[in-house]
């Protein structure tokens, strides 16, 4: 099941509280056949009705039959490996599809039996026919590579699936025989037991701390009570909810460290019996991504603190504090300035934020929410967040919204229309094989549109103290997404590498590493801010040390689009074209190839500048806002 969907990590920069009531707003209480169509998003574009969907269900095992009798010498000729492939696609279009629709009902109404018996019987249906299929990657090996070639120049139906079988052919030495592949793809049925009893721990087993707040509130310090008073205005509080925290998780570090340990021997294992020098190179090179760049980034990124710190240290005066604790982080440095937006509001301000991306975009934004491509409101039932799903290839992208009217979620909507768009014109000017983005890349489009709706909105809104409120706000998503994350993906590093060496990992050992890389980041030796001692167990909640390699993508995905929006917002039509032609692109091209096209070098210390000397722009802005809003007597330091 090869459905592209990308649920996002998104910051709210502002109180995510619902908004007051309006009349025929929906809001989570209500019942989703009262939320009117239009907020609805189209499922009928996928399939009109479930018995539809039943009728296309019931063909897959026809469709599978059709493939197994097809993958006979499959690779025989270049006309029976069209054949095949096509056939391929296209079952893997009808899964895709199915999927969405199924799935799709289920998110707008968790509740709903249906949908989950549906999803249910297509994974039965399919798991165990993709385990059948494990003979493609050894079948083309047994071709040389002057084979391939070959049946490249005399099949024309066979180009679109160029760049996978050149992948094949140069994984040679990493794609095991059939039987061996078979036995390894078993062990995936437990690779996920170490994420999913650290999320078990975490999110339900654990019992939570209590805590007495400095006005007598009794809190239990639950995950999402953690969240929200990490950042409590009041000092006192913020210090004892993250203390508390932290050392009620104390407890269960050795159990933590035993689970990553077991994590990273699995990677381990992968990397040794596919002939991997290591699990860095075994997860990065099937994407095509040099082991380079990740060792670039973490060193480009010590190279760049300066503006990290710089921010920290206006955080410092903001808050009006002698010293920045660690937890300190999370606390405003801004008073609040809350501004609403009607759905129209925010579409009409998107839809004028994206204009420097020309008429073909704003008119495919505005398809979006013209054909009801996003389900707009929460309802009873619906799954909390948001996400862009770009797999139904034949038909368009869809967006999960939950929108309430502020400004956090007004960019959460332009950074899930940055996928979509992006998916959208992946899809409609690629043939299937090519029509999906490389994962290194999909963090491109989405935060390339927060940068656009930051531009637009520092140029038109006439508030200051708000402009100041969605700047820190940005600022310190840049600081969550670039610095963070990097510090994230040398923690991985180091755990990997301590295991490739044989070590076993300890809790003693990682919290030293924790908290010598969180000193290091943060500048605790340039007295910018004091690391308190406490969260030296930090490690043992992120969930994305069990991604394998993933977290690194968040900040070279922004560092690119940093660069990219700075050329676009400076430049004129070429550079919009060049942007435009990269969403167009899919996986024509290797990603680190697609970006060098599009004008960045992910690989080059120019790129990191630019993208940091944007950082230092948007401070300079925000010193400027901060003394002009000082004078006019509008600032006043935080309590």
């Amino acid at each position: 099941m090869k459905t592209l969907l990308l649920s996002l990590l998104f910051f709210t920069f502002l109180s995510p509280s619902l908004l007051p009531q309006e009349e025929g707003i929906p809001n989570s209480l209500t019942p989703r056949g009262e939320v009117s169509q239009e907020y609805r998003w189209s499922v009928e574009d996928l399939y009109p009705s479930v018995e539809a969907w039943e009728k296309e269900f019931n063909t897959l095992p026809e469709r599978f039959s059709q493939i197994v009798e097809l993958a006979k010498e499959w690779t025989s000729s270049p006309s029976r490996m069209a054949d095949f492939l096509e056939k391929r696609s296209r079952l893997d279009i009808v899964v895709s599809r199915l999927y969405c629709y199924a799935s799709f009902l289920k998110d707008t109404d968790l509740g709903d039996t249906q949908a989950q018996r549906m999803i249910g019987r297509l994974q039965s249906e399919t798991i165990e026919q993709e385990r059948r299929l494990s003979f493609m990657e050894p079948d083309v090996l047994r071709l040389s590579s002057e084979k391939v070639q070959e049946y490249l120049r005399v099949e024309p139906r066979l180009l679109p699936y160029r760049r996978m079988l050149d992948r094949i052919l140069k994984a040679r030495a990493h794609i095991l025989p059939t039987e061996q592949e078979e036995i390894t793809r078993l062990a995936s049925l437990f690779s996920d037991v170490s994420e999913r009893v650290s999320s078990l721990l975490n999110d339900l087993e654990i019992p939570p701390a209590t805590v007495t707040l400095k006005d007598g509130k009794n809190l239990v310090l639950t995950g999402a009570a953690y969240q929200f008073y990490r950042g409590t205005p009041v000092r006192e509080d913020r210090r004892l909810v993250l203390e508390s925290y932290w050392k009620n998780k104390k407890s269960y570090e050795n159990t933590f460290a035993a689970l990553l340990d077991g994590e990273m021997k699995h990677r381990s294992f992968f990397a040794k019996t596919h002939g991997y020098e290591n699990n860095l190179e075994a997860a990065l090179q099937p994407n095509t991504v040099d082991t380079k760049v990740y060792t670039h980034l973490i060193e480009q990124v010590h190279n760049n603190l300066q503006p990290l710190h710089r921010y920290l240290r206006l955080k410092r005066e903001l808050l009006n504090l002698s010293h920045l604790h660690y937890y300190d982080l999370y606390a405003s440095s801004v008073p609040s300035a809350s501004k609403t937006y009607t759905y129209e509001q925010a579409k009409t301000t998107l839809l004028k934020a994206f204009v420097p991306l020309g008429k073909e975009y704003t008119s495919t934004v505005r398809k979006a929410f013209d054909e009801r491509w996003i389900d707009v409101y929460p309802n009873k039932g619906k799954q909390t967040g948001l996400y862009s799903n770009g797999g139904a290839y034949e038909v368009h992208p869809y967006i999960l919204m939950n929108f309430n009217g502020t400004y956090g979620l007004m960019n959460g909507l332009a950074h899930e229309l940055g996928h979509t768009l992006h998916s959208y014109l992946s899809n409609t000017n690629q043939p299937y094989p090519t029509s999906r983005y490389p994962t290194f890349l999909a963090e491109v489009a989405s935060t390339f549109n927060e940068n656009l709706l930051l531009d637009h909105l520092l140029k038109t809104e006439q508030d200051d103290l708000f402009k100041l409120n969605i700047l820190d706000g940005y600022l310190d998503n840049l600081r969550s997404t670039i610095y963070r994350q990097t510090l994230f993906a040398e923690f991985e590093l180091f755990m990997n590498d301590q295991v490739e060496k044989g070590e076993t990992l300890t809790a003693k050992e990682l919290n030293q590493k924790y908290l010598e890389l969180t000193k290091t980041f943060y500048g605790e030796d340039q007295g910018v801010m004091v690391i308190d001692p406490f969260i030296e167990n930090e490690w043992g909640s992120i969930p994305h040390f069990f991604m394998n390699y993933y977290v690194y993508q968040y900040s070279t995905g922004l560092i690119s689009s940093l660069a990219l929006s700075e050329s676009v917002l400076t430049g004129g039509e070429k550079q919009r074209q060049v942007y435009l032609n990269f969403l167009k692109s899919g996986s024509v091209n290797d990603p680190l190839e697609a970006l060098k096209i599009a004008g960045v070098d992910i690989t080059s210390p120019a790129t990191y500048t630019r993208a940091f000397k944007r950082y230092a722009t948007l401070l300079d802005e925000m010193e400027r806002l901060v003394k002009k809003l000082k004078v006019a007597g509008k600032l006043s330091p935080i309590p």
